[in-house]
């Protein structure tokens, strides 16, 4: 995975953790993660996420991630502004995406989903968007 932080996975126990870890963090509210599925062979193909929320709640990080195979089809800019609909739903009144420089196509995504730059150093830009709650 070209842009992601979190290792690849090697193993059916790699899966069995970040499950066991997914299910932990929803379970006491520390983190929302959506599974996007192919609707024609239903296979997992993508998450988006809300988690690392302040302490009040009103701000928390945006994270996604689309298998290559699936890219170019709009199917993170029909997911996204749902993922923006329940935090704000939920009390959250700023998102925060840290994309890599090098990533292109998520700075243009967030860009033309009126995400506004609120930062940059020489690995990242900070992008924010305000759920208007």
């Amino acid at each position: 995975m070209e842009f992601a932080s979190d290792p690849v996975f090697t193993s059916i126990e790699m899966v069995h953790q970040m499950l066991e870890s997914v299910a932990r963090l929803e379970a006491t509210e520390e983190s929302f993660e959506w599974a996007i599925v192919e609707k024609a062979s239903n296979k997992v193909i993508g998450t988006c996420e809300l988690h690392s929320f302040s302490e009040d709640r009103s701000e928390c990080e945006v994270g996604c991630l689309l298998n290559a195979a699936h890219w170019n089809k709009g199917l993170m800019s029909e997911a996204l502004p749902l993922l923006f609909g329940f935090a704000g739903s939920v009390g959250v009144k700023a998102l925060i995406a840290d994309i890599d420089n090098d990533n292109v196509r998520s700075i243009a995504l967030f860009e033309k989903l009126g995400c506004e730059v609120s930062g940059k150093d020489c690995q990242f830009v900070q992008y924010q968007k305000h759920t208007g709650r």
